[in-house]
C-alpha cells in the first residue's frame, strides 16, 4: 500500500502539538498512544483516509451476549459515540471504537477534533463497559502487541 505522505506529515504535526517535539516515532503507518493505561488509540495513515482506532477493553468470551447487546445499544444511540462506531476486533480480541476521516482536506485542526471525540468516547465507553458488564475485566488497556512508535499519554 502506498504511503500518504502529506497525511503522515499532518500526523507528525499533531504529535508535536501533543508535546512530542521529536515526531520521528510517527512512521508510515501512523502512531499509537496509551491513554491513562485504559485505552490505546491508534492513528493510522491510510491512503484515502485517516483511521482513529481505540482499543477499549479485551473481549470476554463468557459474556459475549451481554456485550453484543451493549454494543448494539451504543451504535443505535450515536450521540454517545461522537460519530464513531463501536464493535469488536476479532484479530486483537478487543472491543474497539473507530472513526475514519477522509484524507482530502485533513489538517491538524480536524485531526485534533477527531482525536478529542475518539478520546472522550473511548474513555466514556471504557467506564460504561466496566460498570454495565461488571464481569468484564476492563480495568486496564487491552494487552496488545505495540508498535515501535507507541507512546503513553495521560489525558
Amino acid at each position: 500500500m502506498a504511503i500518504n505522505q502529506p497525511q503522515q506529515e499532518i500526523i507528525k504535526q499533531f504529535a508535536k502539538q501533543l508535546g512530542y517535539q521529536d515526531a520521528d516515532f510517527v512512521d508510515e503507518h501512523g502512531l499509537a498512544l496509551l491513554i491513562d493505561n485504559k485505552v490505546q488509540i491508534n492513528i493510522l495513515n491510510q491512503q484515502e483516509r485517516c483511521l482513529l482506532l481505540a482499543y477499549i477493553a479485551p473481549l470476554d468470551d463468557e459474556n459475549r451476549l451481554k456485550l453484543y447487546e451493549t454494543l448494539l445499544d451504543a451504535n443505535h444511540d450515536q450521540d454517545a459515540l461522537g460519530g464513531a462506531s463501536l464493535g469488536i476486533c476479532p484479530r486483537k480480541k478487543s472491543i474497539a471504537l473507530s472513526l475514519a476521516i477522509d484524507s482530502e482536506g485533513l489538517d491538524v485542526s480536524l485531526l485534533q477534533q477527531a482525536f478529542d471525540r475518539v478520546l472522550e468516547a473511548s474513555l466514556l465507553w471504557h467506564d460504561r463497559l466496566k460498570n454495565q458488564v461488571s464481569e468484564l475485566q476492563v480495568d486496564e488497556a487491552p494487552d496488545l502487541p505495540l508498535a515501535t512508535n507507541f507512546h503513553a499519554v495521560m489525558a
